[in-house]
């Protein structure tokens, strides 16, 4: 089979190019043909990644011409994505939505590309099947297409550091907070410093904050004012800004860091938050955007922009980070499915249901020596906030939406039935391995 994957940009440490190469490694593993069609590209052109602009041109080249599949990656407004325009003599057109960031969250001829950006994915009903990488990015865009919700397919970013088994931890003098984004207004690194500024000293004592980005996909004003403001909050010999990292030196960071942050005010997916958690990261991100699906109820989930919030969950990543039961139980997480961690979430499940599972990890916490309350359909402890906001949560979705689904807990394979829902509560190893069978259900799909 020809596929033809086109797409704005073609270059490094972007995640939607990144995205389009590694859709184009599982075609290519699959016996596939596959060309690569972009505007710019920082790698080298060839046979395999073609520069071209006009969509007029675009029909002339044979290996668009004569492609079976075409999939049009979409995150910024470029003039190829109007080639759906044209149709095609022969191929299945697909549009793979990553999502727009929005106009507002951005400045200046960026805000001004963002809008146009959310124009043209107006033409996306023109293809035969649209993909989404997240339900979030499904929500948008049916919101901004004449696409109907049925006609869109879930289809999970390829995450080849799920993929891989964990690299040992790495252990430093100081306990590691991390954070992966480029920096500009969108991705809140401004409001990840003030949180980390405002920590009890006695907290942040012993911590470094270590926050990894592009030099060239990022705002040198924002950049600025950032390094200004940790100078003003004296805590510039705790952080550091780190460029351009390669990808081992990517992985290598995940195996010493501790506690992983996106306190981003928009996300389609966030590909960041999976390596993290794949590699026991205690995880905190923002509730914007995509995040608190991709977090699966493994991380601690705060408002957007509200730093004191964040404040408030990175000094309780910290302090559970700090654990020497966590860390001594660290390699049996990985191996095992059966580890003890202090959070629940919800993945579907009726009412009855809830309570049920609330109930058994009520108790499995008591048999644990730690106090826990149940209030109704709420597993309430002092030592997680996030156990009574999710379980909250759980009670709110089952009423509200009328869905099966379950109560999810890091505490192991506990299980139980309520009437004819099933529910049960699973491990954070599971979490990550549940991730693993998603990219290759994905890598299935791409292939058919």
């Amino acid at each position: 089979m020809k596929v033809a994957l086109v797409t704005g940009l073609c270059q490094h440490r972007d995640a939607i190019s990144n995205a389009v190469m590694a859709e184009r490694e599982v075609l290519l593993a699959a016996g596939h043909e596959v060309t690569v069609f972009t505007h710019f590209t920082d790698r080298l052109a060839g046979d395999e990644v073609v520069v071209i602009v006009d969509p007029w041109k675009l029909q002339q080249v044979p290996a668009y011409r004569d492609a079976d599949v075409v999939v049009f990656h979409y995150g910024i407004q470029y003039e190829l994505f109007n080639a759906l325009l044209l149709g095609h003599p022969r191929a299945a057109l697909v549009v793979r939505f990553h999502n727009v960031t929005p106009p507002a969250l951005l400045d200046g001829d960026p805000a001004a590309a963002a809008a146009r950006a959310i124009d043209q994915i107006s033409i996306a009903d023109r293809a035969h099947v649209v993909w989404s990488d997240s339900r979030h990015n499904t929500d948008v865009l049916v919101s901004l297409a004449d696409v109907e919700r049925d006609q869109v397919r879930l289809l999970p970013l390829c995450v080849p550091m799920v993929e891989a088994e964990p690299r040992p931890r790495v252990a430093h003098s100081r306990l590691r907070i991390q954070s992966v984004g480029r920096f500009v207004r969108a991705k809140g690194a401004d409001i990840l410093v003030e949180a980390y500024g405002a920590l009890d000293p006695t907290v942040r004592a012993g911590t470094e904050l270590i926050l990894i980005g592009s030099s060239r996909h990022s705002d040198r004003d924002h950049l600025d004012a950032l390094a200004a403001r940790i100078a003003a909050l004296g805590i510039a010999e705790q952080v550091e800004l780190r460029f351009d990292v390669t990808d081992d030196e990517l992985h290598a960071s995940y195996a010493g860091a501790d506690v992983f942050v996106s306190s981003s005010h928009h996300e389609g997916f966030c590909i960041p938050v999976i390596e993290a958690l794949a590699n026991d990261c205690v995880v905190v991100t923002s509730d914007a955007g995509a995040l608190p699906d991709t977090v699966g109820g493994f991380g601690d989930v705060v408002p957007a922009g509200d730093s004191a919030a964040l404040a408030a969950a990175l000094g309780r990543a910290i302090t559970e980070a700090r654990d020497p039961d966590r860390a001594a139980a660290a390699p049996a997480r990985r191996a095992s499915t059966s580890s003890r961690s202090n959070a629940i979430s919800i993945e579907g499940g009726d009412g009855n249901a809830i309570s049920f599972v609330a109930r058994e990890a009520r108790s499995l916490w008591q048999r644990s020596r730690h106090d826990a309350q149940l209030t109704s359909t709420s597993l309430r402890s002092p030592h997680s906030r996030r156990v009574l906001q999710l379980a909250r949560r759980a009670a709110r979705l089952a009423r509200d939406r009328g869905v099966d689904g379950s109560v999810v807990s890091h505490d192991g394979p506990l299980r139980a039935r309520s009437g004819r829902t099933a529910a049960r509560v699973r491990s954070r190893r599971e979490y990550v391995c549940e991730l693993r069978t998603q990219q290759s259900q994905a890598v299935r799909r791409l292939q058919s």
